[in-house]
């Protein structure tokens, strides 16, 4: 089954008007389509050009000719009874929305044609996603339409023009009960009630308030009122947020109210900054890992320094006496920390060699008595000291000393290493304290 279109039917009207082989007095064409009926009863310039040129050919001429076509030998039934007896209707029903009809919308003066609610003006500011691109073609708009002189270039005062001119239909969108209300000389709504709105001599919507007397501009005194859900304010904020080399929100209100107030602009100045791309490449969100479980040592009451960690500090300058010509030598700080109760021991060394190293534990097990493990980083004065530790294990073992045992659970326990980048033991931490009160001594000594 073939569906006939509206678009199909004035084909064949118009082919019954275009023979050149009969001649013919009188041609009706007859149609069930009320869509061709009213695309050729009307005038073409309202409709689409496939549809406007065949009606503009119907139209044109008296109908003298048909085309003979074998499809149609045989008509209705009641092309056999008079012509008088034919139901032929002059009128065509009234269609509310007719296919391939052309919409111009005719402005009558050029405020209408500026601030009109869906004006020319407002689809250009929709489609528009830069403010200086906006204002610079609306200046071009306004030339044309004669409202500003041509120049050159373009001017401040042309740029101050357009941007009013943008801010009234603005104005017009969103406040045509405020100003109605305010022209009335009575007050506006609770909500704009507190900023004392006014209309300025352009007819401008402007805040109100206590700075009229004060030497700052006008514009600082009285900032224009503006709505915040409208895409002209946003592409505004945009503006001033690239201007202002993406500076944060408190700054970027700050300058926007010197001569615009935005209504919930706090809000959507965080918005408007949250969708900049530039911002959230360069301005990541920290994510802050979870803590892992601290080591057994640390959460375990148990003796001063049985569980202990070692670190070398420094270097610093140290003089051994008051004497005259006694210089200053180079020396290291030999840190240990109790794991369990954070308690400090500091021994004194010349250098960072095994052989001091040795000397310092030695005091510091003299000092603070036996430790069951020592952590340490992957120093070579600690790795140099267990290496010597096992040496003596193999020669306490190979010998068949009574206290080998013991010796070898202290050579087994005794120096632990652990990864620098690991921290676990916050001996770091203990490094920055103690140059804290020590380096500023040494220096003065020095």
């Amino acid at each position: 089954m073939k569906v006939v279109t509206p678009n199909r039917v004035l084909i064949g009207i118009l082919c019954a008007n275009c023979s050149s082989r009969v001649t013919v007095e009188h041609v009706v064409g007859c149609t069930d389509s009320t869509v061709a009926l009213t695309w050729v009863k009307n005038s073409p310039h309202r409709w689409e050009t496939f549809v406007a040129n065949r009606v503009a050919i119907i139209q044109s001429a008296t109908p003298v000719k048909l085309l003979e076509n074998k499809t149609w030998v045989k008509g209705p039934i009641w092309l056999e009874v008079p012509f008088e007896e034919w139901p032929i209707g002059n009128t065509v029903e009234q269609i509310s929305a007719i296919p391939e009809e052309t919409l111009v919308a005719v402005p009558t003066t050029v405020a209408d044609l500026i601030l009109k609610e869906d004006n020319t003006m407002r689809e250009l500011t929709e489609r528009m996603s830069s403010w200086s691109k906006l204002i610079r073609v609306t200046v071009y708009i306004l030339r044309y339409l004669k409202i500003l002189p041509r120049h050159k270039f373009i001017l401040a005062a042309d740029l101050e023009t357009a941007e009013r001119f943008l801010i009234k239909s603005v104005k017009t969108t969103h406040f045509t009960s405020e100003i109605e209300i305010l022209k009335a000389e009575k007050a506006c709504s609770c909500n704009l009630r507190q900023l004392s709105p006014f209309l300025d001599k352009d007819g401008l919507l402007t805040v109100g308030g206590p700075l009229s007397k004060a030497t700052i501009d006008y514009d600082h005194q009285h900032p224009y009122l503006l709505a915040n859900k409208d895409h002209l304010v946003d592409i505004l904020i945009d503006h001033f947020h690239i201007k202002t080399m993406h500076t944060r929100p408190h700054l970027l209100l700050s300058l926007l109210q010197q001569k615009y107030w935005i209504l919930s602009a706090r809000n959507l100045v965080r918005k408007r900054i949250k969708l900049c791309n530039f911002c959230f490449k360069f301005r990541p969100k920290i994510i802050n890992p979870v803590m892992a479980d601290l080591p057994k040592a640390r959460v375990t009451e148990a003796k001063a320094f049985l569980e202990s960690g070692v670190d070398f500090a420094g270097p610093l300058y140290i003089t051994l006496g008051r004497r005259r010509g006694i210089r200053s030598q180079k020396a290291y700080i030999c840190l240990f920390r109790c794991l369990a109760t954070k308690a400090i021991h500091i021994e004194l060394a010349f250098d960072l060699t095994t052989a001091t190293f040795i000397n310092c534990f030695k005091r510091f097990l003299a000092r603070r008595g036996p430790c069951s493990v020592v952590y340490s980083d992957c120093g070579t004065n600690f790795i140099g000291a267990r290496t010597e530790l096992k040496d003596i294990y193999k020669f306490v073992t190979a010998a068949k000393n009574p206290n080998g045992s013991q010796i070898r659970a202290i050579v087994d326990k005794i120096l632990r290493f652990v990864p620098v980048c690991t921290g676990i033991f916050m001996l770091k931490e203990n490094v920055s304290q103690m140059w804290f009160h020590f380096k500023p001594k040494t220096l003065d000594k020095a």
